[in-house]
């Protein structure tokens, strides 16, 4: 279990205050919120991204922060941070080297990557010649190099089709059924839908919603509408006679 207790950070217009979740391994987040809301800080601040004010990140009752725990939790990259001048299975080789695996098993661990998120015939090429979805999709095999029980994610699906992103959220929810804890933050509500089982929503930096999410039961937008409902949203669904 990864437990935040008391994650505080305070801007001059805005602030987190003792923000405090429990992630269980196998849980399939949607951590939703309007930009702004604080949704980005939180996984930065969890990282070690932003100094947090207060607050600590346990992991099996056990700091985060201890050397032989920080491979428990990994981050899924933004798209600028990978070297785009190598090949696919070059990156994957160079994420192994500094997660530091064993040499003997690095090979055989990359290929069966390869194969569960399903781009061995892109090994070769380089990253700076695939699409956006097929860039995420290697994103996705680094961090599974790392064999992390907890992966983080600030809005994955940026960017994407709507193919694309019905691959990678397929990809995502496989490594949710095999036990990994995935978090993911999200301001599209609807196409997390059919795969999350806890739905959180964030508002002005506190927690207003957190409760198991029954996959495919459509009420995502419900729920956020209850935090967020607005007049221009009511306009939208009853036109002028709203105004009126």
């Amino acid at each position: 279990m990864l437990e935040i207790k008391n994650l505080s950070k305070s801007f001059k217009d805005f602030s987190l205050e003792k923000i405090n979740l429990k992630i269980n391994k196998g849980d399939f987040i949607a951590f939703i919120g309007e930009n702004g809301s604080g949704k980005t800080t939180i996984i930065k601040l969890i990282f070690n991204l932003l100094k947090k004010d207060n607050g600590e990140i346990i992991i099996n009752n056990e700091n985060l922060f201890l050397e032989n725990k920080l491979k428990e939790i990994c981050l899924f990259p933004n798209q600028g941070e990978i070297p785009y001048n190598l090949t696919v299975k070059d990156y994957l080789w160079y994420v192994s080297v500094l997660a530091n695996v064993n040499r003997e098993s690095y090979n055989n661990r990359i290929i069966k990557i390869l194969e569960i998120i399903k781009i061995v015939e892109l090994q070769k090429r380089k990253i700076k010649t695939l699409s956006t979805g097929q860039i995420k999709k290697v994103m996705l095999a680094g961090v599974l190099i790392v064999e992390p029980s907890f992966i983080f994610m600030d809005e994955p699906t940026a960017n994407l089709d709507i193919d694309s992103k019905e691959e990678l959220l397929e990809i995502i929810n496989f490594l949710s059924n095999r036990e990994v804890g995935i978090f993911i933050t999200s301001h599209i509500t609807d196409e997390l839908d059919k795969y999350v089982n806890r739905l959180i929503v964030l508002k002005n930096g506190q927690i207003v919603y957190d409760e198991k999410y029954i996959k495919g039961s459509g009420k995502i937008l419900e729920i956020y509408n209850r935090f967020y409902i607005k007049k221009e949203n009511v306009t939208k669904q009853l036109g002028d006679l709203y105004e009126k």
